[in-house]
């Protein structure tokens, strides 16, 4: 029962539409810990950060005409805390966290009686982990970068405990010097942001209405965001995916997206060897931070906890409709060259802005019940999702354990496979969430994009080698 009824906010959006009983999406992220993991020491750490902060402390309730609120109340730390209790035969499996994640992540939703989220302790060893947390949020208290910027926010740093871990500040922007240099840059680019955003636009307007990806091996059927689902990942290089991005004037995203699509395609002939799909159409979904910095500062979200901060908290994305080129190329760098070209286009484009936008317009129009509606659709036309959430600059600890990894994936959309890598402390992680009678092997599928972007970073040494 709430406590303050004074204390009230209103539901943002995007997150009036995520709790529709269509669009039911929830975050899970496994955290994995160098030691065995202390209850007591957890549970007093969730009660000085978590359950301070607004949305972590508050449940959803309707207003007089029906609308959705943020009301406060007060956490009860033993309903949020779950230790699991894994049975022998479990802890005897090849991953038994992911399995346990898995199983989360088709279990019934959060309890709206109380704030919509969990944490859960399991004190079984993993491959890279002695014990593992799995955090478990509701997709409406916010987004990716919202959520790892509030868990930073809950550490401290191995090499400095007293103070926080540092997040990645936003690239500088180099522009040309000179003045008609500079004129003729900003004319391009109007032009180009007017003519991207029109075709890009289009593109995912088409998706939306009537365009839907043509059927493979890794397309989804109805119903899909409801079979039990496999959860897999793999350490990345991000070293090898610098070596790559060198090479061809790109960002790592350009690179994600090249070694992704290389990887699926070879996955793909590895399924049906006798079918040509390089000209099947594929498309796939992405969540976009719209805030002008790539993510929240540690140091705001602590301010947020003590209710002094102004930062945008909450679901502050955009969808962008990626096509992903099926083509085979004897140099694995045309992949990633590819890439780097749909990528263009869609950051000269206000696509992310615009699909924010026009989802707010929707709810206000229509209600959280269309738009829900209309957003199932455009997933469900496409084949996959696919994130990038920088992380922390630095190792972490949470109550002087230090965290090894962190694996984080968003479940309940209508589509087969979501794709994430997350960065750590100089290190990546590639995720895989798959529906398992439809991808039933997703480190299989890991390791052909693992394996691509091996080919992609001999290809940049070897051009390397030839240039100099």
């Amino acid at each position: 029962m709430a406590e303050d009824p004074e204390n009230e906010e209103p539901v943002s959006p995007v997150g009036r539409m995520l709790i529709q009983p269509r669009l039911h999406c929830t975050i899970l992220c496994i955290i994995g810990f160098q030691d065995t993991v202390s209850v007591p020491g957890i549970k007093s750490k969730l009660l000085q950060t978590f359950a301070k902060h607004k949305r972590f402390s508050s449940i959803m309730q309707l207003d007089g005409s029906g609308r959705e609120k943020w009301v406060k109340t007060r956490v009860n730390i033993e309903e949020h805390v779950i230790v699991a209790n894994i049975l022998p035969e479990a802890q005897k499996s090849a991953s038994p966290v992911e399995d346990y994640a898995a199983a989360l992540a088709v279990a019934p939703p959060l309890d709206p009686r109380k704030p919509l989220w969990e944490v859960h302790i399991l004190n079984v060893p993993s491959s890279d982990s002695a014990a593992s947390c799995i955090l478990r949020v509701h997709h409406s208290l916010g987004d990716g970068i919202s959520l790892v910027s509030l868990l930073v926010a809950t550490l401290r740093s191995v090499s400095d405990p007293e103070n926080l871990p540092s997040m990645p500040l936003p690239p500088r922007k180099q522009h040309p010097k000179g003045f008609f240099a500079g004129l003729w840059f900003v004319l391009w680019t109007v032009l180009a942001t007017l003519w991207y955003t029109v075709t890009e636009v289009g593109r995912f307007a088409a998706v939306t209405l009537f365009s839907k990806d043509s059927s493979t091996p890794i397309k989804g059927s109805p119903g899909v965001e409801r079979m039990p689902k496999r959860i897999a990942s793999t350490e990345i290089s991000l070293e090898d995916m610098k070596t790559v991005k060198k090479a061809v004037n790109g960002t790592i995203n350009d690179v994600m997206l090249g070694f992704v699509s290389a990887g699926i395609a070879s996955y793909l002939r590895e399924k049906s060897p006798k079918q040509n799909f390089e000209s099947h159409r594929m498309h796939a979904t992405a969540l976009v931070n719209i805030r002008k910095s790539p993510g929240l500062q540690a140091s705001e979200i602590a301010d947020m906890m003590e209710g002094s901060s102004k930062a945008r908290w909450g679901n502050q994305i955009g969808y962008l409709v990626i096509p992903i080129p099926l083509k085979e190329h004897t140099d694995p760098l045309e992949h990633v060259r590819s890439a780097k070209k749909i990528s263009t286009r869609k950051k000269l484009s206000l696509e992310a802005p615009f699909t924010y936008a026009a989802g707010s317009l929707t709810m206000k129009l229509c209600g959280p019940k269309i738009t829900a509606d209309v957003t199932y659709k455009t997933l469900a036309n496409t084949t996959f999702s696919i994130s990038n959430v920088m992380g922390p600059l630095e190792p972490m600890m949470l109550d002087g354990n230090p965290i090894t990894s962190i694996v984080p994936t968003v479940v309940g959309q209508p589509q087969s496979l979501f794709i994430h890598l997350q960065s750590y402390a100089g290190k990546a992680k590639l995720v895989a969430t798959a529906a398992k009678d439809i991808i039933p092997d997703p480190q299989n599928l890991l390791q052909h994009c693992k394996d691509a972007l091996e080919r992609m970073k001999q290809a940049a040494i070897t051009a390397k080698e030839w240039t100099s």
